[in-house]
């Protein structure tokens, strides 16, 4: 055999070894989970609580640290540069899946410098207004957002948001122009929602639920179809939550599948709930 071709396969052996062995040793120190949004936030409980369950697994050390900024850009790139071992690993949501898309960026292109891990949840999104609007149903407020274009007020996160995409779906599929106010997160943008200082919000069920059924500060409107207009068929609007992690370091990506599959399993209740944002709910500034 030539000197050079085993040479080559002396290599490729070394390199699987070495592949099998960081496999096997996972994880070695704590692991770190990067949560592209505020403390606080659905997405930050849920890593935290996914975290707990995952230190007591590996029995290593689960850290949760909080990257904001340009909506998943800032902690999506800060993964794909992590040492190649798996022990980083990012809770990638809905949006952060276009991240190539709406921001082009050679270190974050999904499924060669980032791959998918585990999926976590699927979450449905509710359209809220303030007390004010009149608006009982998506359609009503999607009727009122193309009678009087970009003077419907929406909370977003800015471009590449959620609620950003479902605004630009609003207005590509039924013409609803609907004027962006831009917030940091879900917590600042709830409390001018029940001001009146922006008209409506996409928001997931579990930031309001608890108001919601207390009669806190709001009340549930009826429910609409799910779409605005007879002629066009319902489409799931929800969200996702899972763990991306560095391509490099596939070798611990079954193990850690696995784990969190284990820490945070999709349940057939969740699946069932994750229907079209089919409903308006109206938030109160004052008793329900």
């Amino acid at each position: 055999m030539p000197i050079r071709r085993l040479s080559k396969l002396v290599a490729l052996a070394a390199a699987l070894c070495c592949g099998t062995a960081a496999a096997q040793t996972f994880p070695a120190r704590a692991l770190k989970i990067l949560v592209p949004s505020v403390a606080g936030s659905s997405p930050d409980i849920r890593a935290r609580q996914i975290a707990a369950k995952l230190a007591e697994a590996f029995g290593q050390p689960v850290i949760v640290e909080n990257r904001t900024g340009a909506n998943g850009l800032i902690a999506a790139r800060e993964a794909a540069k992590a040492p190649p071992d798996g022990h980083t690993l990012f809770l990638a949501l809905i949006n952060n899946a276009l991240i190539d898309v709406i921001s082009p960026d050679p270190c974050c292109r999904l499924g060669s410098e980032l791959i998918p891990v585990s999926r976590f949840s699927m979450t449905p999104y509710l359209v809220l207004v303030n007390a004010d609007v009149p608006a009982q149903t998506l359609q009503e407020l999607v009727a009122l957002a193309r009678a009087k274009p970009d003077t419907v007020t929406l909370a977003s996160h800015g471009p590449g948001s959620l609620p950003n995409l479902l605004g630009a779906w609003l207005k590509a599929e039924w013409g609803a122009h609907l004027l962006e106010v831009p917030y940091k997160g879900v917590n600042s943008e709830i409390p001018d929602l029940q001001s009146g200082q922006v008209m409506s919000a996409f928001i997931v069920p579990q930031v309001v639920l608890g108001p919601l059924k207390a009669g806190k500060d709001c009340r549930a409107s009826r429910r609409s179809s799910g779409t605005a207009s007879s002629s066009r068929p319902a489409r799931r609007r929800v969200s996702w939550s899972g763990c991306i992690g560095s391509s490099c370091a596939r070798t611990t990506r079954p193990r850690c599948a696995s784990s969190c599959a284990q820490a945070a399993p999709m349940r057939p209740r969740t699946r069932r709930r994750s229907s079209p944002p089919s409903s308006v709910r109206r938030r109160r500034s004052g008793a329900a």
